[in-house]
């Protein structure tokens, strides 16, 4: 059977997957439960773990600052990087953010597109390879970070403790484009006594947060002088 065939044959389970997925509301918390970034972000982790073992997966939790679920033999890997943790849900949804509803054959959620669905995909990728029979000669390994919007710790701690590290000074590209590359500064040149100058622009709650409105994400100085 084609991998095509075997990703269709699936995509029911991956769907109802990655509903349970988007329905654990994995925001970095700060909180007393003894987890790194937090208990909602510890479940989504756990949640993972077991739904990739019960694929057949090898599964590792690397001291709860992420995991992965792993496939294949041999001395080199090759890795699928995503994550969990997503961003505030914001305002202006018209569906429960955590709901994972499905309408006019799309699926509804923080996190379908960043990275809950990614990685639930390249998880069932891996899957689809694995029910194929096809032969190969090193392991596959689909990480699951847990820091990406709040800064990364998860990848400094698996740069400096597994194995296979990250190496940091290597490009990693993105399967997809989300908001454009990276983080810009905004610079405005205003003529006028009236108008404050523009200060700044960014997500209220993390850096990879998007704005609200421009009105509204906007903060205003006036020039010295």
């Amino acid at each position: 059977m084609r991998f095509n065939d075997l990703l269709e044959k699936s995509m029911p389970d991956l769907i109802r997957d990655l509903q349970g997925c988007i329905r654990i509301p994995s925001l970095y918390q700060a909180d007393d439960s003894g987890y790194p970034y937090g208990k909602p972000v510890q479940e989504c982790l756990e949640y993972t773990l077991k739904l990739a073992e019960s694929l057949g997966f090898r599964v590792h939790n690397m001291d709860n600052q992420l995991g992965w679920a792993e496939f294949g033999e041999g001395e080199e890997m090759v890795a699928v990087l995503g994550h969990l943790d997503v961003v505030p849900e914001g305002d202006g949804w018209t569906v429960d953010p955590y709901g994972g509803e499905v309408k006019d054959g799309r699926i509804y959620g923080r996190g379908t597109m960043d990275d809950k669905g990614p990685t639930i995909t390249a998880l069932y990728a891996l899957k689809a390879i694995k029910d194929s029979g096809v032969k190969i000669n090193r392991r596959i390994r689909v990480i699951f970070g847990l820091n990406e919007e709040t800064g990364s710790a998860d990848m400094k701690y698996y740069a400096t403790h597994a194995r296979h590290g990250l190496h940091p000074r290597r490009r990693i590209s993105r399967h997809q484009r989300r908001k454009g590359p990276g983080q810009r500064d905004l610079h405005l040149q205003v003529h006028s006594d009236r108008l404050p100058a523009p200060e700044k622009a960014g997500g209220r709650h993390c850096p990879q947060h998007r704005p609200p409105p421009c009105i509204r994400g906007l903060r205003l100085r006036r020039p010295s002088g």
